[in-house]
């Protein structure tokens, strides 16, 4: 790819031997450094606009997007049913559901549009940013699930509504037992999960084994392979392109069809310097009562045996340009990947 120009070759177009579309959504985080990049590589899509989003996760093979669409007129709703009806490329959401009262006529205006759009699931998160980041005790993580009772009791009845299910992320703020405990609380048909492949291995879980738990509630998938290796603080979690982590992608795949098989798979990969997982300093483990050491034993088996031997990249020194490419080479390759190892095929 030139430094001047922005490429949107298509995969399938560029090699592969059959047609077919490739049954893998696109998340819209996946295109985030061409985002930012829009203004500074000509031709570069505003991926912000959800049309050119569309256009784009079509292209590189992608069946579905999950992408925000905030509240929008009728024209607006009516052209972006008609470009994914034309591409076949079928629409989920992301939403923010409401964090206070004020919040709610924002969120009522956004259930509105998706409902217009045909949209039956919006994925959401109900947490501040990751656990052993932004909470430091096991009272500021109380008072984080209250709060995040509170924002599910304020946007329920407005998803029954508007018939639009929320699609809850572990996103890397509770472990299984605690996730679980929310959804049974709740026991609404409009909220449930948005599984997360790789996100509980950051809490110390098996992908497998988050996926079995979560699957009798879940209404869409973050779909990801994920490298770790150590550093001196804990581990290092990297996205990476599907096949090339540590995550058994065929036993995840069976654990959620055992329990669901009508719901999108959607591929989240964000290229960025990887994650620091601090799992070796006492600050991590303020949130948490009842974690026993085995389970740190777990990981770190994991890490020894499926770890990666060589350093992660380092996204953010490279040139814009050079990360730009990066970001577009690990779709393209994650799309090949599941085409050719994983049975995505329609």
């Amino acid at each position: 790819m030139s430094a001047l120009q922005y490429s949107g070759m298509s995969p399938v177009a560029a090699g592969s031997a059959s047609p077919r579309q490739i049954p893998l959504g696109l998340l819209a985080y996946c295109f985030g450094i061409a985002q930012k990049a829009r203004g500074q590589i000509p031709g570069t899509p505003d991926f912000s606009d959800p049309a050119a989003f569309i256009q784009e996760a079509a292209r590189v093979g992608a069946n579905a997007v999950q992408i925000p669409f905030g509240a929008r007129e009728g024209n607006s709703v009516r052209e972006l049913r008609e470009t994914a009806a034309k591409l076949g490329v079928a629409l989920e959401a992301t939403v923010s559901l409401p964090a206070k009262d004020s919040d709610v006529g924002r969120f009522e205006a956004e259930m509105s549009t998706l409902r217009e759009l045909g949209v039956a699931v919006a994925r959401t998160v109900v947490f501040p940013g990751r656990r052993y980041e932004d909470l430091h005790s096991v009272a500021a993580y109380e008072r984080a699930v209250e709060d995040a009772r509170a924002r599910i009791r304020r946007a329920e009845p407005i998803a029954r509504k508007h018939q639009v299910r929320l699609a809850v992320e572990n996103h890397k703020d509770q472990r299984i037992e605690e996730r679980v405990r929310l959804f049974k609380e709740f026991e609404s048909e409009f909220v449930g999960a948005c599984i997360d492949v790789g996100n509980n291995i950051a809490l110390l879980e098996d992908p497998v084994e988050v996926c079995r738990a979560l699957a009798p509630w879940v209404f869409t998938v973050h779909f990801k392979d994920q490298g770790v290796r150590e550093y001196e603080n804990g581990f290092l979690l990297a996205d990476v392109p599907l096949g090339r982590g540590c995550i058994d992608l065929p036993a995840v795949i069976r654990a959620i069809h055992e329990k669901k098989r009508d719901l999108h798979f959607q591929l989240e990969l964000i290229t960025r310097d990887a994650l620091k997982v601090p799992v070796l300093t006492e600050d991590y483990w303020s949130t948490f009562q009842d974690l026993k050491a085995t389970e740190l034993s777990h990981t770190w088996a994991m890490i020894k045996e499926r770890g990666s031997r060589q350093a992660f990249p380092s996204v953010s020194t490279l040139p814009l340009a050079e990360q730009v490419a990066m970001e577009r080479r690990n779709i393209e390759e994650s799309f090949r990947y599941a085409a050719e190892h994983l049975n995505f095929s329609v």
